[in-house]
C-alpha cells in the first residue's frame, strides 16, 4: 500500500510540473557526465500551450515569441533548423527579421515537437493545423522584400510549401509539408516603347544596265587529317553578252553562259602555294595560299573546384582540327590518347580545408602549371536527442534523434550515431545520411524497460556534435491494492 501511494504522489507532482511548459515532458539535467532524469510525460494537449509560463504565450507578435523562445532556451536549436546561425543578440535579431506570421492554406497533420525548461526539444506527437490557422514561417530575404503590408489590394497571392513552422498558439516546432498563403507585390511592368515610324522609301531611279564581266572568288578551309582545300567560284555576269571561259591554275573550265556559275575544288598540298584564275586573257584572281592551312590544333586543359565531386575537376581536350591523337599527364598520372575533337574529365581529390595544385602536360608542353585550388566546401551539421518514456506500466520508450544540415552548407552532411546501454539491441556506430543542405532527418530507436542508462554519441565529419547520458525508462510494477 505504501508503494502505491508513493507512485500516485509522483504522478501528481509530474502533472503539476508539466503544465509549466505544456511540452509533454520535464527533463532535469545535472552537470557533465551525470545522467538526466525523466518523468513519465502527460498526453499532449495543445490547449495548455497559450497560458503565461508555457513555452510561449499565445501571440502573433514575432518579437515576443522570439523573446519567449530565448527564455525557454530553445531559440538556438530552432534557429539552426530554419537556417539561422548566430549567437547572443544577433541570434534574436536575425530570428525576428526572418520569422513572419502567415496563414495555413488547408488542414494539415504535422509532427509536433515540444520543449523543456532546460532547452531540450523532443517529439510530442501528431498535431493538426487547420485551414486559416496562423503560423510563424522563416522566409528568405528575397521574399520578405516583396511582402505586402496592410492592404493586399493589387498584390499577388502565392502559395508556399514549408517544412518547419511554428503555430502561434505555442511557437513550438511543427514539421511536415505545410502550405501557407503569402501576398507579394507584383513586379513592375514597363510599358513597351512605341515603334518608330518607318521611313518612306525613296523613289527608285532606273539606271541603264551595263554588261557585266566574268568574276571569280576563292575561299580556303582546313580539313581533319589533311592539308585542306581551296574552293574557287567562277561566275559569268547575269547581263553578259557572251559566254565565258576560265583557267584555274592551268586547268580550263567553261564555257559558262550569262548568269551561270561553277564551283571548282583545289586540293592543297606540297607545291601549291597560290590560286590563279584568268578569263579571256584577263587575270581575275592571283592569291597566295599556305601549303597547309590546317596545322595540328594544340591540346588544352581546364580545371575548376567542385564541392559535389570533392576536389578539382580537370577537363582534357584534343583540338577538333588536330591531325593526331593526344595524351596527357595530370599530376603524374597518364590519360588518353584522345582522338581529335574528343575530351575527358578527371577528378583530383582535395580534402576539405586544404589546398591542392594541378599540373597538366601534353606532348612536352605544359597546359596547367601548378594551379592552386583551395577546398572551402563545408557542411553545417547539428544534432539533438532525447529519451521519451511511455505512459503505461509496462516500461520502455523511444530514443528520438534529430539530425540537420544548415541551409548555407555547400556539402551534404553524414552522421555517425551510437546508442549504448538499454536500447533493445544496441545501435551503431552507424552512418546515417547524407542529409542535404537545409534538410533534417529524424531517427527513432526503441528503449527497453530495464531503466539502465542510455549513452548517445553523434558525430559528423570527425567532429563530435552530441555526447549525453540519459536515464532509461523503468518498468513500474502494478500498484498494490
Amino acid at each position: 500500500m505504501e508503494r502505491g501511494k508513493t507512485l500516485r504522489l509522483i504522478k501528481a507532482i509530474t502533472m503539476a510540473s508539466a503544465a509549466l511548459c505544456a511540452c509533454a515532458a520535464i527533463l532535469v539535467q545535472a552537470g557533465s557526465g551525470v545522467a538526466a532524469t525523466r518523468r513519465t510525460p502527460l498526453t499532449y494537449d495543445a490547449a495548455t500551450q497559450s497560458h503565461p509560463g508555457a513555452c510561449s504565450q499565445n501571440t502573433l507578435n514575432v518579437g515576443q515569441a522570439v523573446s519567449d523562445l530565448s527564455a525557454n532556451g530553445v531559440l538556438g536549436e530552432y534557429a539552426v533548423l530554419v537556417g539561422v546561425h548566430a549567437t547572443g543578440a544577433a541570434l534574436s535579431a536575425q530570428m525576428r527579421q526572418t520569422l513572419t506570421v502567415l496563414k495555413v492554406l488547408k488542414t494539415t497533420i504535422t509532427a509536433n515537437h515540444g520543449c523543456t525548461t532546460d532547452g531540450i526539444i523532443f517529439p510530442s506527437g501528431a498535431r493538426t493545423l487547420t485551414a486559416g490557422e496562423t503560423v510563424g514561417v522563416a522566409l528568405p530575404a528575397s521574399i520578405r522584400a516583396k511582402l505586402c503590408s496592410g492592404s493586399t489590394a493589387g498584390c499577388e497571392r502565392t502559395v508556399l510549401t514549408e517544412h518547419t513552422v511554428f503555430p502561434t498558439n505555442c511557437w513550438n516546432l511543427d514539421q511536415g509539408s505545410v502550405q501557407v498563403v503569402v501576398y507579394l507585390h507584383k513586379p513592375e511592368v514597363k510599358p513597351k516603347p512605341k515603334p518608330k515610324p518607318k521611313p518612306k522609301p525613296k523613289p527608285v531611279t532606273k539606271a541603264k544596265v551595263k554588261s557585266t564581266s566574268p568574276s571569280a572568288s576563292v575561299s580556303t578551309a582546313c580539313g581533319t587529317g589533311n592539308s585542306g582545300t581551296s574552293t574557287v567560284t567562277l561566275t559569268n555576269g547575269s547581263t553578259a553578252t557572251a559566254s565565258a571561259d576560265f583557267v584555274v591554275n592551268g586547268q580550263h573550265y567553261g564555257p559558262l553562259a550569262a548568269g551561270k556559275s561553277l564551283t571548282v575544288t583545289v586540293a592543297l598540298g606540297t607545291g601549291i602555294t597560290s590560286i590563279t584564275v584568268t578569263s579571256g586573257g584577263q587575270t581575275l584572281v592571283s592569291q597566295q595560299v599556305p601549303a597547309d592551312p590546317c596545322p595540328a590544333a594544340l591540346p588544352s586543359a581546364t580545371a575548376s573546384l567542385s564541392c559535389s565531386a570533392g576536389g578539382v575537376v580537370v577537363t582534357l581536350s584534343n583540338g577538333s582540327s588536330a591531325t593526331a591523337d593526344a595524351s596527357f599527364d595530370v599530376n603524374g598520372t597518364s590519360y588518353g590518347p584522345l582522338a581529335p575533337g574528343a575530351s575527358q574529365t578527371v577528378t583530383v581529390t582535395v580534402a576539405n580545408g586544404s589546398t591542392g595544385s594541378i599540373t597538366v602536360t601534353s606532348g612536352g608542353k605544359t597546359l596547367l602549371n601548378g594551379a592552386a585550388y583551395s577546398n572551402a566546401c563545408a557542411s553545417a551539421p547539428a544534432a539533438l536527442a532525447d529519451v521519451y518514456c511511455s505512459n503505461g506500466g509496462d516500461g520502455g520508450g523511444t530514443l528520438a534523434v534529430q539530425l540537420a544540415n544548415g541551409a548555407t552548407a555547400s556539402l551534404p552532411a553524414s552522421f555517425t550515431v551510437t546508442a549504448a546501454g538499454n536500447t533493445t539491441s544496441g545501435y551503431g556506430p552507424t552512418t546515417v545520411g547524407p542529409v542535404a543542405a537545409g534538410a533534417s532527418l529524424p531517427l527513432t530507436l526503441p528503449v527497453d524497460g530495464s531503466g539502465n542508462n542510455v549513452t548517445v554519441t553523434i558525430s559528423s565529419g570527425g567532429k563530435q556534435l552530441f555526447n549525453q547520458v540519459f536515464v532509461g525508462c523503468p518498468s513500474f510494477p502494478p500498484e498494490a491494492g
